[in-house]
């Protein structure tokens, strides 16, 4: 099944920005999310900036960001070339695909995430949804 969210026709060049941290990046107040949300709002883009720790907080917050015109959804997270992990989960593409699915319809994602961004990620999203396009960084740096 596609996107539920086909009612939504028209977005905002908006930025919904999600970030979770393992637990001694949050010790050291690395918040590469929060920072990337204040410089975005410096430079007066609209974003909404959440932190989440577990997988049923991304839940709630995915059903937010359902609910804005924003067009822009962003996770700032740690990953690897098999999924995502948030403070306290870890999600494999298939399960964060399904996870996402509802809520990419005629959107876009961008990931702050290692190694994550990769043909793996994008074949899981792109055939469970009607994403626009997937961004991220292309090595594991």
């Amino acid at each position: 099944m596609r996107s539920k969210n086909k009612k939504l026709e028209k977005t905002e060049p908006s930025v919904f920005l999600l970030e979770s941290n393992s637990l001694s990046d949050e010790k050291r107040g690395d918040s590469e999310g929060d920072v990337l949300s204040r410089v975005l709002h410096l430079s007066r883009v609209n974003t909404e900036y959440y932190y989440f720790r577990t997988k049923r907080e991304l839940e709630k917050l995915l059903n937010e960001f359902q609910k804005s015109t924003f067009r822009y959804l962003h996770i700032a997270c740690h990953g690897d070339s098999d999924g995502m992990a948030t403070t306290f989960d870890d999600l494999s593409f298939p399960e964060l695909a399904t996870l996402l699915e509802p809520f990419l319809y005629r959107r876009r994602i961008f990931f702050s995430a290692c190694g994550m961004t990769n043909p793996s990620l994008a074949r899981q999203i792109f055939s469970k949804s009607d994403c626009l396009s997937i961004m991220g960084p292309a090595d594991n740096e």
